[in-house]
């Protein structure tokens, strides 16, 4: 029997699934955790041009979206063409399903220890 944590998941994405669908994409599921989670499609404005291409990786909570994942999504997404996306929810009441792109991290600059110690009076 799968553990709580794995039908939790599932259950959210099943959500999320469906939330995208109602907003008029079409979404593959990828079954057995796969990566990503959905694949989203939608035809461009008219129905003429190209579609939109989503890679949607899903978690519970968004604290669990690992580095590695974020490298992974971002190389698949740029080889592809498509838009890499984060869905996750607010872990506090009132529950809300958020969407954010993926972006790549930018690694921010140490602070520089002073090589002096100060002087005490």
């Amino acid at each position: 029997m799968p553990n709580r944590g794995y039908i939790k998941g599932k259950a959210f994405e099943a959500r999320v699934q469906k939330t995208l669908e109602e907003d008029g994409w079409f979404v593959l599921n990828r079954p057995r955790s796969k990566f990503p989670d959905l694949v989203a499609i939608k035809k461009a404005d008219g129905g003429v041009g190209l579609s939109s291409v989503q890679l949607v990786e899903v978690k519970v909570q968004r604290k669990y979206f690992s580095p590695l994942e974020r490298t992974e999504i971002l190389e698949l997404a740029a080889k592809i063409g498509a838009k890499p996306i984060l869905a996750y929810r607010i872990p506090k009441p009132p529950w809300q399903l958020m969407f954010e792109p993926v972006l790549p991290k930018v690694s921010r600059p140490r602070r520089k220890r002073s090589e002096a110690p100060l002087e005490t009076a």
